[in-house]
């Protein structure tokens, strides 16, 4: 571990005080799939906490972040600050505390390199190494991890009931995991007054909750429910906010999982569709494993809570497998290259656009590829596309699941081991190809679910296209194709266009892709998530006053 505080050279925010923060995970190769990082600044009874979602792997090791102290301090003052780090399965945590100014730069870095995820019942507190626990009367300055720094100590003994300021909280006992370990906040508590009331999680201010109850089906997916999107329908937001229950932007809605093993709970990303609407949708990933043939009813909803932090946009990129919304260039987080030997030419025309899209443009005997690795073989993918034009012998543009390449790179790249769903007639591009509408193994030509051939596809609008497969001796896969975008992203509220099943299945798991051939257009909100059919039933209990 190690931290550093200084006046940095070049010139920092002057509007606000601010807190720049170094992230730095160099020797941890676990560190390469995180995503995600919450940092949490506590200074004069005050707490500031941020998101951020990275766009791409922690950069030669390291992250620069930014948080503007608001409401801001005054004078010198003592800084704690929290970074913990999440990505599928791991979850690395550090903790220091340092004197900072609000007239100055205030720069710290903190090392994730020694950090273990917690054991299960921990929380958290000593992520750095084994947790060997604290001496009496030590408020846990150091939280387990010496920063360099001297422990400053605590002017009164931890266990009086009596919160000050080197204590998050102090319930007046030493009992562990009753919420206030040590006068530390046990992981997924809130804790709030003197002597501290601790309650399951974080924020004891809420008004209002509503279970959430699934009902999980007798199939589980390849690889189980652990991160698989759950989607709560029907909750009335447009009441909850004329009522003032809920804020107006839904920034207060959280979805929580009670851990009942350790009597803790955690808050959960989550993706808010048509906030202020009679049918509002929440949309969550599972963090841990559902059963067949069970009811889960240990995830929550919860709302109104006016001191919640707030958060500029509910997080959607934990929410699924992998999405890319377009807001902003993640082309480096697909592999390009051709994929398989439709034809001979591959090009790499993928380009973003600041409006929130990539361009491409395929032309004539051309294909190109981007696919996300992922051993997923129960899985959904969905995009937007747009199409601006197309070769004389029109084109052959969708998406492709279970992808495994045989050999090649880039332009040579060749694969027999794919599933793919795509539209092969765009109007004004020559009469378009009888494949059009069917589901494809192996090669876009050789048809193994034959459907009716729809109508050919509108230019210049956009529209959405989806596969789904599920299963492995009898695989059972299903399309959705509209030349308009349905509202809710990874579920389809329209018929499909064509389902059928494949005795000679394509079984093993692999990539997803969208691909492009002899097609000119734009790409947006590229989506997957795992997938079962049927899926689980989720349902939504009543609302309870807290």
């Amino acid at each position: 571990m190690t931290c550093v505080l200084a006046c940095a050279e070049d010139p920092c925010r002057q509007d606000a005080p601010s807190v720049q923060i170094e992230v730095v995970a160099d020797e941890v190769s676990r560190a390469t799939s995180i995503r995600e990082i919450d940092v949490r600044l506590r200074y004069q009874d005050r707490t500031v906490a941020k998101n951020f979602q990275l766009d791409d792997e922690l950069f030669d090791g390291r992250a620069s972040l930014e948080v503007v102290l608001d409401p801001p301090p005054s004078g010198s003052f003592m800084l704690e600050v929290e970074v913990e780090a999440r990505a599928a399965g791991l979850r690395l945590v550090e903790t220091t505390q340092a004197e900072a100014t609000a007239d100055g730069c205030n720069r710290i870095s903190i090392d994730l390199t020694d950090s273990v995820p917690p054991p299960p019942g921990d929380a958290g507190v000593d992520a750095g190494g084994p947790d060997v626990g604290r001496p009496p009367g030590d408020a846990g300055a150091d939280a387990g991890l010496d920063a360099g720094l001297p422990d400053l100590g605590q002017p009164e003994i931890c266990g009086d009931g009596v919160v000050t300021n080197l204590e998050a909280c102090d319930d007046g006992n030493e009992l562990d995991r009753d919420g206030c370990s040590g006068c530390a906040v046990d992981d997924g508590f809130g804790c709030s007054g003197s002597p501290s009331r601790c309650e399951i999680w974080w924020n004891p201010d809420y008004a209002h909750r509503r279970r959430v109850a699934v009902a999980v089906g007798p199939k589980s997916p390849f690889n189980g429910y652990q991160s698989y999107t759950l989607r709560v329908q029907g909750l009335d937001t447009a009441r909850l906010i004329e009522a003032g229950e809920l804020g107006g932007n839904c920034a207060d809605l959280r979805v929580v999982l009670a851990d009942q093993a350790q009597d803790a709970a955690a808050a959960l990303p989550r993706n808010i569709v048509r906030c202020g609407s009679t049918d509002t949708e929440v949309h969550f990933m599972s963090p841990v494993d559902l059963p067949a043939n069970t009811l889960v009813d240990r995830f929550f909803i919860y709302f109104g809570g006016p001191n919640a932090p707030v958060e500029e946009q509910p997080s959607s990129r934990n929410v699924y497998l992998f999405y890319d919304d377009a807001t902003s260039d993640r082309r480096g987080r697909y592999v390009h290259g051709r994929i398989d030997d439709w034809y001979d030419a591959w090009d790499d025309s993928l380009s973003w656009n600041s409006n929130g899209y990539y361009n491409y443009s395929s032309p004539n005997d051309t294909v190109s590829g981007y696919r996300r690795v992922m051993e997923e073989r129960d899985v959904y993918a969905e995009a937007e596309f747009y199409h601006t034009g197309c070769a004389p012998q029109n084109m052959v543009t969708g998406i492709i699941l279970r992808g495994i390449i045989a050999g090649g790179s880039t332009i040579t790249e060749t694969a027999d081991h794919y599933y793919f769903s795509g539209r092969l007639d765009q109007a004004g591009c020559g009469e378009g190809y009888v494949e059009d509408g069917d589901i494809s193994r192996g090669h876009w030509r050789s048809t193994i679910v034959d459907g009716d051939k729809p109508p050919q596809i509108t230019s210049n609008v956009w529209r959405k296209h989806a596969l789904a497969a599920v299963g492995e001796d009898l695989t059972t896969l299903t399309s959705w194709d509209s030349d308009t975008a349905w509202s809710s992203p990874g579920f389809p509220d329209r018929a499909p266009l064509v389902r059928g099943t494949d005795p000679a299945a394509a079984s093993s798991p692999g990539f997803a892709a969208f691909i492009t051939t002899q097609d000119t257009g734009r790409i947006r909100r590229f989506l997957v998530r795992r997938f079962t059919d049927p899926e689980p039933l989720v349902n939504l209990g009543p609302q309870e006053s807290l």
